[in-house]
């Protein structure tokens, strides 16, 4: 049994993972395979959100998990803008709202104080969630 707040920082580590790995260029990943590094094909920025989510719902008062959750709606929405995806604005307008809720959040630690700039960088650049 794991206190909630060993389980919040493991959603928190999990989702930061899916969210960098998928995010890698697909030549990077195709050499990865090449070499036998097959594990950079699995992530997924749906599962980032998924563990983000989590970890949002289990510490709603840190504003780290809200401006990653954010940057992961915002790095979907761009992936399917191309496509026209449906979900793709109500992805952004969810990010616009959690860094606005982000940005009212105490900063507890060091990356808090990082994160809270990225919110701020991202509401003030509105094309990154437009």
């Amino acid at each position: 049994y794991a206190c909630p707040q060993t389980m919040t920082f493991a959603h928190h580590v999990l989702g930061r993972w899916e969210l960098e790995v998928a995010q890698v260029p697909g030549a990077v990943k195709t050499i990865g395979k090449l070499i036998g590094v097959p594990i950079l094909d699995s992530a997924s920025l749906a599962a980032a959100e998924n563990h983000f989510r989590a970890a949002v719902s289990m510490a709603p008062d840190r504003l780290i998990h809200r401006t990653l959750l954010a940057k992961c709606l915002v790095a979907r929405a761009n992936r399917e803008k191309g496509a026209q995806h449906p979900d793709a604005d109500a992805r952004r307008a969810e990010a616009r709202e959690l860094l606005a809720i982000a940005l009212q959040l105490p900063v507890d630690d060091v990356n808090a104080h990082y994160e809270r700039k990225d919110a701020e960088r991202m509401l003030k650049q509105r094309s990154l969630i437009q």
